[in-house]
């Protein structure tokens, strides 16, 4: 049976890119008859990554707009704007630093207490390093904070390893995918 799957075609479908998405919401408003301005259009595309998403945010921000007192029902940047950081506050509220740990515990194949703990492993220490950075750079912890949650000494620790997973995000395209994967599974964005 495997030996007839194997003769198929072979396609690696990738989640679309930020023209792609902005494209779809484009085509989405057109059949729907949506007058959405273009920035607003690019800054849903950029923050939301799933096509499923983009459409149900172009509905919210339809009838938002067509409740609102304006004369125009057109989803302005405006509208966009302050309903994106709703949404942003939203799910940085629901999610606690405890499930950042888990979740990069459950990526990286290592235990929670792996990640608090004291040793330097290089498969515990890429995890904790990647728990600072999405902390602080995505979740806005303070420095303080985010050293106290994983049972560090002091800050400079969380400034140091958040500061290296910035870098080899720079570097290293595939690692920038798999720690943005990871971000996107807790429904942050990056």
């Amino acid at each position: 049976m495997s030996s007839r799957f194997s003769g198929g075609l072979i396609i690696d479908i990738q989640k679309p890119d930020f023209e792609l998405r902005t494209a779809i919401l484009l085509i989405k408003a057109q059949e729907r008859k949506i007058d959405i301005d273009m920035n607003a259009a690019q800054r849903i595309a950029e923050k939301i990554k799933d096509t499923r998403e983009l459409e149900g945010a172009l509905l919210k921000l339809l009838t938002i707009s067509l409740s609102s007192d304006s004369a125009s029902n057109k989803i302005s940047i405006e509208t966009t704007e302050r309903e994106l950081k709703k949404r942003e506050n939203s799910i940085l509220n629901k999610t606690s630093p405890q499930d950042v740990i888990r979740a990069i515990a459950s990526y990286y194949d290592i235990k929670p207490s792996n990640i608090r703990g004291e040793s330097r492993k290089a498969e515990f220490v890429r995890g904790r390093q990647v728990v600072m950075y999405i902390l602080r750079n995505i979740m806005k912890l303070k420095l303080e904070d985010i050293a106290y949650i994983l049972k560090r000494k002091d800050h400079t620790t969380v400034i140091h390893g958040a500061g290296k997973i910035s870098t080899q995000r720079l570097r290293d395209n595939s690692f920038r995918q798999e720690v943005d994967g990871i971000i996107e599974s807790l429904g942050l964005s990056t």
